[in-house]
Order: structure tokens, then C-alpha cells, then sequence
């Protein structure tokens, strides 16, 4: 029966410390750009271009600020630069599933530069074109404030 008692411990202990490191983890601004750098390695992969960011904040509970992001597609042509970016992510959403929700998308300071390649695309509807490729999710909503 101690034996019982010494494992229900132990895993009780883990249950509460493992969070717990993890949150504590994140806030460490190393752990933050590291897992920026791989979300933004997906991303240059997914897109046809390359998308860069200059620092990273995490605001608990459910904020992130981007700061100097860089939008470049193909050729070295910047299409986008984002002074500050805030990310408003659904928490339960990180910790229950492999995708994250977000709740908002913020903008500070920053330019776009879209221009026509032909007649009918864009630089940005090119950056864009293999993900149109990909099943699209129901979900997503978008609104200009």
C-alpha cells in the first residue's frame, strides 16, 4: 500500500511541476525567440518567401508582441515591414492541440508593399498561393478595425 501511496505522489507532484516549469520556461526570452524561430521556419516554408522577426515578447496570459518583422518573398523583395505586431492567442488552444487559436492580430508601425506582377496577381496573392492550396478551416475570421 506505501508503494501506491509513494506513486499517486510522485505523479501528483509531476502534474503540478511540469506546468509549471513550462510556464516559467517561456518567459525566459531565449525559449521565446526559439520557438518564434521555429513557427517562423514553418511559415517560410509553407509560403513562398521568408518571414523574420526581431524580438519577442510573451505577455501572460494570452499575448504576444512581435517587434521588427519582416515579410520577404522570393528575390529578396520585402513586402511587408512590421514595427510591432501583437498576437491575441487562445491559451487553451496551445496547451489541448497542436495548432494555436488567435483571437487578434494588432499592428503598429509599419508598411506594406503590394504591387502587381500581371494583371490579375499580386506579390502578396503569390506569397499567399500555397496556402490557398491547402484545405481551408472554417474558423477563421478576419476584421478590420
Amino acid at each position: 500500500m506505501k508503494t501506491w501511496k509513494k506513486i499517486v505522489r510522485i505523479l501528483v507532484i509531476l502534474l503540478l511541476v511540469i506546468p509549471a516549469a513550462a510556464v516559467v520556461a517561456v518567459q525566459i526570452p531565449a525559449v521565446q525567440t526559439a520557438l518564434v524561430g521555429k513557427v517562423t521556419d514553418v511559415l517560410s516554408k509553407e509560403l513562398d518567401g521568408d518571414i523574420r522577426v526581431g524580438k519577442v515578447m510573451l505577455s501572460l496570459p494570452n499575448n504576444l508582441i512581435l517587434k521588427d518583422v519582416d515579410v520577404i518573398q522570393g528575390a529578396g523583395d520585402t513586402l511587408a515591414h512590421l514595427g510591432k505586431v501583437l498576437v491575441g492567442v487562445k491559451t487553451t488552444s496551445l496547451v489541448f492541440s497542436k495548432e494555436a487559436r488567435i483571437r487578434r492580430v494588432g499592428i503598429e508601425d509599419g508598411f506594406v508593399a503590394i504591387r502587381h506582377i500581371n494583371d490579375s496577381t499580386t506579390n502578396l496573392s503569390a506569397l499567399l498561393a500555397p496556402l490557398q492550396k491547402k484545405p481551408k478551416k472554417p474558423d477563421l475570421r478576419i476584421s478590420v478595425l
